[in-house]
Protein backbone atom coordinates (compact mmCIF):
# COMPACT_ATOMS: atom_id res chain seq x y z
CA UNK A 1 0.00 0.00 0.00
CA UNK A 2 2.90 2.25 0.51
CA UNK A 3 4.20 1.65 -2.31
CA UNK A 4 1.03 2.74 -4.40
CA UNK A 5 0.75 5.63 -2.18
CA UNK A 6 4.42 6.65 -3.05
CA UNK A 7 3.48 6.19 -6.85
CA UNK A 8 0.52 8.48 -7.01
CA UNK A 9 2.51 11.05 -4.92
CA UNK A 10 5.38 11.04 -7.33
CA UNK A 11 3.11 10.92 -10.50
CA UNK A 12 1.39 13.86 -8.72
CA UNK A 13 4.08 16.00 -8.45
CA UNK A 14 5.14 14.94 -12.25
CA UNK A 15 2.02 16.44 -13.23
CA UNK A 16 2.67 19.97 -11.09
CA UNK A 17 6.41 20.55 -12.52
CA UNK A 18 4.57 19.79 -15.88
CA UNK A 19 1.75 22.47 -15.13
CA UNK A 20 4.46 25.21 -14.32
CA UNK A 21 6.79 24.70 -17.36
CA UNK A 22 3.68 24.98 -19.60
CA UNK A 23 2.55 27.64 -17.79
CA UNK A 24 5.49 30.00 -18.08
CA UNK A 25 6.33 28.83 -21.78
CA UNK A 26 6.76 31.66 -24.18
CA UNK A 27 5.98 31.88 -27.86
CA UNK A 28 9.32 30.51 -29.91
CA UNK A 29 9.13 33.29 -32.06
CA UNK A 30 7.65 37.04 -32.15
CA UNK A 31 3.98 37.22 -32.02
CA UNK A 32 2.68 39.37 -34.91
CA UNK A 33 2.86 39.81 -38.46
CA UNK A 34 6.61 40.42 -39.62
CA UNK A 35 7.37 42.42 -42.88
CA UNK A 36 3.27 42.05 -43.38
CA UNK A 37 3.00 38.53 -43.13
CA UNK A 38 2.60 35.94 -40.45
CA UNK A 39 6.50 33.97 -39.90
CA UNK A 40 7.01 30.56 -40.96
CA UNK A 41 6.82 28.00 -38.66
CA UNK A 42 9.50 26.38 -37.27
CA UNK A 43 11.44 23.11 -38.51
CA UNK A 44 9.90 21.05 -35.78
CA UNK A 45 6.34 19.62 -35.95
CA UNK A 46 4.44 21.03 -33.40
CA UNK A 47 3.31 23.83 -35.95
CA UNK A 48 0.92 24.20 -38.69
CA UNK A 49 0.76 27.30 -41.07
CA UNK A 50 -0.91 27.89 -44.33
CA UNK A 51 2.80 28.39 -45.69
CA UNK A 52 3.18 24.70 -45.88
CA UNK A 53 2.96 23.81 -49.52
CA UNK A 54 0.62 20.84 -48.61
CA UNK A 55 -1.98 23.56 -46.74
CA UNK A 56 -3.93 26.32 -47.98
CA UNK A 57 -4.76 29.62 -46.72
CA UNK A 58 -9.14 29.68 -45.82
CA UNK A 59 -10.37 31.95 -48.53
CA UNK A 60 -14.12 33.68 -48.48
CA UNK A 61 -16.64 35.76 -50.43
CA UNK A 62 -17.76 39.34 -49.00
CA UNK A 63 -16.01 41.43 -46.84
CA UNK A 64 -12.99 41.29 -44.82
CA UNK A 65 -15.54 42.72 -41.65
CA UNK A 66 -17.41 39.58 -41.70
CA UNK A 67 -15.14 36.81 -42.58
CA UNK A 68 -13.05 38.46 -39.66
CA UNK A 69 -15.92 38.21 -37.32
CA UNK A 70 -16.36 35.00 -38.08
CA UNK A 71 -13.30 34.27 -37.33
CA UNK A 72 -13.36 35.17 -33.87
CA UNK A 73 -16.97 33.71 -33.38
CA UNK A 74 -15.18 29.91 -34.35
CA UNK A 75 -12.31 30.33 -32.62
CA UNK A 76 -14.42 30.91 -29.36
CA UNK A 77 -17.17 28.45 -30.10
CA UNK A 78 -15.38 25.23 -32.27
CA UNK A 79 -11.88 25.89 -30.44
CA UNK A 80 -12.46 27.27 -27.54
CA UNK A 81 -9.65 29.93 -27.25
CA UNK A 82 -8.58 33.21 -25.13
CA UNK A 83 -8.43 35.63 -27.57
CA UNK A 84 -5.67 37.97 -27.73
CA UNK A 85 -5.21 40.69 -29.99
CA UNK A 86 -8.27 41.14 -32.64
CA UNK A 87 -7.35 43.82 -35.37
CA UNK A 88 -8.64 44.12 -38.77
CA UNK A 89 -6.22 42.46 -40.58
CA UNK A 90 -4.62 40.20 -37.54
CA UNK A 91 -6.12 37.96 -34.70
CA UNK A 92 -4.02 36.26 -31.77
CA UNK A 93 -5.63 33.33 -29.49
CA UNK A 94 -4.14 31.03 -27.34
CA UNK A 95 -4.91 27.62 -26.60
CA UNK A 96 -4.47 25.39 -24.10
CA UNK A 97 -4.22 21.31 -23.85
CA UNK A 98 -6.77 19.72 -21.17
CA UNK A 99 -4.36 17.87 -19.67
CA UNK A 100 -1.01 19.15 -18.95
CA UNK A 101 -1.86 23.10 -20.07
CA UNK A 102 0.20 23.59 -22.78
CA UNK A 103 -0.36 26.72 -24.57
CA UNK A 104 -0.57 26.88 -28.16
CA UNK A 105 -0.35 30.28 -30.23
CA UNK A 106 -2.82 30.74 -33.05
CA UNK A 107 -2.40 33.39 -35.68
CA UNK A 108 -4.32 34.67 -38.23
CA UNK A 109 -3.69 37.22 -41.32
CA UNK A 110 -6.56 39.04 -43.53
CA UNK A 111 -4.54 40.66 -45.97
CA UNK A 112 -6.20 43.89 -47.37
CA UNK A 113 -8.03 42.98 -50.58
CA UNK A 114 -6.98 39.16 -51.26
CA UNK A 115 -9.97 37.41 -49.95
CA UNK A 116 -7.82 34.67 -47.30
CA UNK A 117 -7.27 34.11 -44.03
CA UNK A 118 -3.67 32.88 -43.23
CA UNK A 119 -3.02 30.57 -40.35
CA UNK A 120 -0.40 29.89 -38.10
CA UNK A 121 -1.05 27.01 -35.16
CA UNK A 122 2.13 26.37 -33.15
CA UNK A 123 3.20 24.97 -30.04
CA UNK A 124 5.10 27.21 -27.13
CA UNK A 125 7.22 23.70 -25.82
CA UNK A 126 8.52 20.96 -27.49
CA UNK A 127 8.87 19.45 -30.68
CA UNK A 128 6.08 17.64 -31.42
CA UNK A 129 2.67 17.63 -30.63
CA UNK A 130 1.38 14.58 -32.54
CA UNK A 131 -0.58 16.59 -34.71
CA UNK A 132 -2.80 18.42 -32.42
CA UNK A 133 -2.06 22.07 -34.29
CA UNK A 134 -2.67 20.36 -37.43
CA UNK A 135 -5.80 18.57 -36.04
CA UNK A 136 -7.16 21.94 -35.22
CA UNK A 137 -6.48 23.58 -37.64
CA UNK A 138 -8.56 21.01 -39.90
CA UNK A 139 -11.50 21.17 -37.84
CA UNK A 140 -11.50 25.23 -37.63
CA UNK A 141 -11.02 25.29 -41.87
CA UNK A 142 -14.00 22.66 -41.89
CA UNK A 143 -15.99 24.96 -39.05
CA UNK A 144 -15.42 28.12 -41.30
CA UNK A 145 -16.63 26.31 -44.65
CA UNK A 146 -19.96 25.33 -43.32
CA UNK A 147 -21.54 28.33 -42.67
CA UNK A 148 -22.03 30.10 -45.97
CA UNK A 149 -20.33 33.82 -46.51
CA UNK A 150 -22.62 36.36 -44.59
CA UNK A 151 -25.07 33.61 -42.69
CA UNK A 152 -23.88 33.27 -39.16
Amino acid sequence: MKSVAIGIAVLLIGWVAIRMVAARATPPTPLGLQDGRLPPCPGTRNCADSLDPDRTPISYTGSREDALSRLVDLLDVVLETELGRVEPDYVHALTRSRVFGFIDDLEFHLPEGENVIHYRSAARSGRSDFGVNRQRMDRLIAAFEEIPDGDR
